[in-house]
């Protein structure tokens, strides 16, 4: 397609002409739009130069498509975007995280701007400077606020601009929640017929709808504690606890792997069974399975 010309970064409201190099054509047809996709109006339609008046930016597009030139160009219109230095801008980056979380905070990256970022809440790991920033939240329950001012030293000099014509800022306020965890039996691992408590953290909220996978019966639904009762079966079994307010943690549901296993019974007992009252007597299990432990009852 044919060049188009005099693309640069600009300032906000800044007036600039377009031009290409297709000569003599029979149809130029040239588009202006904002950073919203909507048309703006421009004059120069029908010619090879126009003149375009810019809103606040992030950026915008200029397209044209070109007919019956001295040289054959392909009849799909070329387009270019336009940088466009805004007096503020939307901050991209996550708006809720976990205590001590790393995350990434990015705004339109435009050449011979400055960046400079502010963080209350957190750490600036590394990007000052720049249109990207990393940050190390710190801890609940925040909340974290993001500050960046920035300005083309170089444009906001150039005659006809002041240094707030090419200049913005923008703010970002990022919610740092506690992450809520599940202790159950450690190792995972239980006998059937047996019963192991869960608890869920419990500040600031201690309601929780828990699933068993596959079911085994438990009581406590509802709140952050249950026990469970493994008496459907040996197997591997999912335990997921969610917070009925999925606002009030940085997380949404928390799963533990519990498996269950059967034991086998005794193959005997070892001892004298003929004693004497208030004796003392030592008595051995008998079994021909490893690693397993006797429960014993008098």
């Amino acid at each position: 397609g044919p060049n188009i010309y005099c693309v640069s970064t600009l300032c906000a409201g800044d007036s600039t002409k377009y031009w290409t190099d297709a000569t003599n054509c029979g149809s130029y047809q040239w588009a202006v739009l904002d950073a919203n996709g909507l048309p703006l109006s421009f004059t120069g339609q029908g010619n090879d130069t126009i003149c375009v008046q810019w809103g606040n930016g992030p950026t915008g597009t200029v397209t044209l498509a070109v007919a019956n030139c001295d040289s054959a160009y392909c009849d799909q219109p070329v387009s270019v975007l336009i940088p466009i230095i805004s007096p503020t801008v939307g901050i991209n980056g996550l708006t809720m995280v976990c205590e001590n979380d790393v995350a990434t905070y990015t705004v339109p990256k435009w050449l011979s701007v400055d960046y400079n970022w502010q963080v209350s809440g957190g750490t600036i790991l590394s990007g000052q400077g720049t249109n990207t920033v990393v940050i190390q939240w710190g801890t609940a329950p925040g909340p974290g606020v993001i500050n960046l001012n920035y300005a083309s030293n170089f444009l906001g000099g150039l005659p006809g601009h002041e240094l707030e014509d090419c200049a913005g800022m923008a703010a970002l306020t990022v919610q740092i929640k506690t992450k809520f965890q599940v202790t159950g039996p450690i190792p995972p691992v239980v006998c059937v017929n047996t019963t192991s408590p869960f608890s869920a953290t419990a500040v600031p909220y201690a309601n929780y709808t828990w699933t068993i996978t596959p079911a085994a019966p438990f009581s406590g639904q509802g709140t952050s504690a249950i026990s469970v009762t493994w008496n459907t079966g040996p197997g591997t079994f999912v335990v997921t606890a969610e917070p009925n307010d999925t606002s009030a943690y940085c997380n949404r549901k928390v799963t533990k792997v519990i498996r269950v296993v059967e034991t086998l019974k005794p193959d005997g007992i070892d001892g004298v069974a003929d004693i004497c009252p208030g004796g003392t007597y030592t008595y051995f299990g008998q079994t021909s399975q490893t690693g397993v432990g006797f429960t014993w009852a008098v």
